[in-house]
């Protein structure tokens, strides 16, 4: 009824899954109950090894990134974004010196200027949305209180 060869059924008694009856035989109940116990056990050892070497993958994980940021190659997003927020003020410090060393007819420089700030006012929009994406990555709840209001 089980699916069993007969050497399996003798290797669960043996184990001491399946008892046998007083006459050296097995009962259809103990059978299925002990097959049943059986089953059991190795899919709550199976669950407990899955378990473990999750645990096990997230240490390694956790160990990696702590090596990571030791080391310099991971950074705090914080720190990203104010890095970013430095260099991108420098470049645009050194922008606004651009039209007046390439010109003095005031018009131009004008053009020159208008240009420049326009380049300058898209790259900030820019930076300032891929900060927010990376910030609710970050913090996902962050990012859905952002959306709402």
């Amino acid at each position: 009824m089980l699916g069993l060869t007969t050497r399996r059924i003798t290797q669960l008694v043996s184990e001491g899954w399946i008892r046998k009856s007083a006459r050296n035989s097995i009962t259809l109940k103990d059978g299925v109950q002990g097959y049943i116990a059986f089953l059991e056990d190795r899919h709550n050892k199976t669950k407990a090894s899955t378990t473990d070497d999750e645990l096990r993958a997230e240490r390694a994980r956790k160990l990696r990134l702590e090596n990571d940021h030791r080391e310099g190659q991971l950074i705090e997003m914080e720190e990203a974004l104010h890095s970013i927020d430095v260099g991108f003020g420098a470049v645009r410090v050194g922008l606004a010196a651009v039209p007046a060393r390439v010109t003095r007819d005031l018009a131009l420089r004008q053009t020159i200027e208008d240009e420049i700030n326009r380049v300058l006012t898209a790259a900030a929009a820019e930076l300032e949305k891929r900060a927010a994406l990376l910030q609710a990555v970050d913090d996902p709840e962050a990012g859905a209180e952002d959306d709402d209001g």
